[in-house]
């Protein structure tokens, strides 16, 4: 039988009927239906496009209908709005099946003839699109009523012990009412299926139906915020890591290019400096002042530069080479170079600096003999063709 059949003894009801599909969509209304909805006819009244309702009312809707679906009854004071004009009605809700095999809703609505409280109506519309939870529990934590946003963060039908992941929060609000204390607590939910924070206060307050003392629950989400402040921190913890990690490969640098370049003593006032690798300038910046302060220590009156195994070297590292020579003899050392490759000597021939005061031999060894058999007086910088 046709939705249209089967309701056909309520189109002189009394009573605004109408049935609605869960697009939102009126598929079905009496003459007062249509009356109350301040339409020309029915037809103009299924034409009406009601799904841009707001997302309060759309989580309401989804609520009374899991109430339906369950069996149950729903019996609501309500404010609609046709044509824009606030309504005050007594709403009773039912399920009903209707023709494409859907579950649908009837509505049946009596006017409330009273005037409507501008500040009571204002203030329901208000408690109804806010995003904050709202929900009035009675005296044993039992649910009497709750806004569309604690539907949305709790579900419709979850117990109070259900809604937080602290199972000792429920017992301290109902122990804090029974004290006439307000309770307040940062707590987990994750009752909507993922991980919320609320900022929870429960304070004692009077039913205005019954007038019995009741809980008022109000719970502000604070999930945002957190994450921010935990995305921060990682961000902190992150970069203090990295600055350590840079450190670290700076101090593991510096020492490969020390261990790269070794200042060794081979003798009273003689050192050696194996150079292995490129010679660039970060290493002779890293070298240059370690092999002064070195020479200074040790008095070094002479100084093996071995260039055995060392690579090629452009006109910049020559220069710099040549620089770290004179900075030697002015502390009165002798250079000895030992170990030129060809690609290195090329570099010397073809570039403008010159390495004036060094002696030049074949190998380490020749270098390190040579700093033992030619002593020199302290303090007295010897160059090439000068007396002894």
């Amino acid at each position: 039988m046709k939705l249209a059949e089967r309701l056909a003894g309520l189109e002189l009801s009394r009573l605004a009927v109408w049935a609605s599909d869960s697009a939102p969509r009126i598929v079905w209304a009496n003459a007062r239906a249509v009356e109350l909805w301040g339409a020309r006819d029915v037809a103009d009244l299924c034409a009406r496009d009601l799904s841009d309702t707001s997302e309060s009312a759309r989580v309401q809707a989804a609520e009374w209908l899991r109430v339906l679906q369950a069996g149950g009854m729903v019996e609501r004071d309500w404010v609609l709005y046709p044509l824009g004009i606030p309504t005050r009605v007594r709403m009773y809700m039912s399920a009903i099946p209707l023709n494409d095999g859907q579950l649908g809703i009837l509505f049946q609505a009596m006017p409330k003839g009273e005037p409507i409280d501008q500040d009571l109506l204002r203030g329901a519309e208000a408690l109804r699109h806010t995003s904050v939870a709202v929900a009035l529990l009675s005296a044993d934590g039992g649910i009497l009523t709750r806004n569309p946003a604690a539907i949305r963060a709790f579900g419709g039908a979850t117990p109070l012990a259900g809604w937080f992941e602290d199972e000792r929060v429920a017992p301290a609000i109902l122990a804090a009412f029974r004290a006439r204390e307000i309770y307040r607590a940062d707590v987990v939910s994750r009752a909507s299926g993922e991980e919320r924070w609320y900022v929870l206060e429960a304070r004692p307050t009077v039913d205005p139906v019954t007038g019995e003392s009741v809980i008022l629950l109000h719970l502000v989400d604070d999930t945002a915020r957190r994450g921010a402040a935990r995305d921060g921190a990682e961000k902190a913890d992150l970069i203090a890591e990295l600055r350590r990690t840079l450190a670290l490969v700076e101090e593991q640098r510096s020492r490969i290019l020390e261990l790269s370049a070794p200042v060794l003593q081979i003798g009273p006032g003689a050192l050696a400096v194996p150079i292995v690798g490129a010679i660039d300038c970060a290493r002779l910046n890293e070298l240059s002042p370690r092999l002064l302060l070195a020479g200074v220590e040790h008095g070094a009156r002479f100084v093996v530069l071995d260039l055995t195994g060392a690579g090629a070297a452009e006109t910049a590292e020559i220069d710099a080479l040549a620089r770290l020579v004179r900075a030697l003899n002015l502390l009165g050392a002798r250079v000895i170079l030992t170990g030129i490759r060809p690609a290195i000597a090329r570099g010397l021939a073809a570039g403008d600096a010159r390495i004036e005061g060094a002696l030049v031999l074949r190998s380490l060894a020749e270098g390190i003999d040579a700093s033992r058999a030619c002593p020199l007086r302290p303090g007295r910088p010897r160059t090439e063709g000068s007396g002894a």
